[in-house]
């Protein structure tokens, strides 16, 4: 991309872009000067000037009746992203608190793409709770959505402060290879539990449970994704999966 594509992936763009780039080249100039030199209308350019300074790209002198303005160090794209997303991080708990908080209907999303598939497990470490319910058959996940996807969402769960109550078939235990270390029944570093169900019980899909949100990955074979979004649907599914790990065994 070039730097008036990279402008406007920041939010800089058309005319605002030309006067930016103009404004760091003069480094300070008036508005008359940043016009010409971008090729712009004097008309519009005192407007496009505040735009810019009050993001905080440039500041603005007045002496008496002249105007000009100080390009800031490029290194301010970096200070707003920052802040931006502190921002968001802020943002992003109070939204979720609030969705459905004016209705009564579960909301229910279909996922049959794989960037779909992963971005509901990535989601997931978005969660109020720091505390997730895995129906997990590892072997069908890890299938679906690749080992070096799973081994990355752990790092970042684990990152988060997660932690996972994980019930599993016990068709599953194995002594685990060192590269499938996300198999052992119990690591503490990673912040998880493991338990297991019943040499009759079998399952394929994997399912987890946080929040008011249930998520259903299958398997490769029906290879699709479902995001439940219901306080009562989750609470139920909650109270089966206590109930079911109380009785496995560790």
């Amino acid at each position: 991309m070039d730097i008036y594509q990279l402008l406007e992936a920041l939010g800089v763009k058309d005319n605002h872009a030309k006067a930016y780039i103009s404004l760091i080249k003069l480094q300070k100039a008036s508005p008359h000067a940043i016009a010409k030199d971008a090729g712009i209308e004097r008309t519009t350019i005192y407007k496009i000037m505040e735009d810019i300074s009050e993001k905080g790209l440039a500041s603005k002198t007045v002496n008496g009746t002249r105007i000009s303005y100080t390009a800031e160090h490029p290194n301010k794209f970096k200070e707003i992203l920052e802040s931006q997303s502190t921002v968001v991080g802020q943002l992003i708990p109070l939204l979720v608190a609030l969705q459905g908080a004016k209705g009564t209907k579960p909301v229910v999303r279909f996922y049959d793409d794989l960037p779909g598939m992963r971005r509901i497990l990535m989601d997931s470490l978005n969660a109020q709770e720091k505390f997730r319910r895995d129906f997990a058959l590892v072997d069908n996940v890890t299938d679906i959505l690749g080992t070096r996807f799973i081994h990355r969402q752990i790092d970042e769960r684990v990152k988060r402060g997660i932690r996972v109550q994980s019930l599993r078939c016990k068709k599953e235990v194995m002594p685990p290879s060192e590269k499938d270390w996300y198999l052992k029944r119990e690591n503490k570093d990673i912040l998880r539990e493991v338990r297991y169900l019943d040499l009759e019980t079998n399952f394929e899909p994997f399912i987890s449970i946080y929040d008011h949100i249930v998520t259903i990955i299958s398997s490769r074979e029906e290879s699709y994704a479902l995001v439940i979004e219901s306080p009562e649907f989750s609470q139920a599914m909650k109270v089966l999966f206590d109930i079911a790990w109380k009785s496995a065994k560790k």
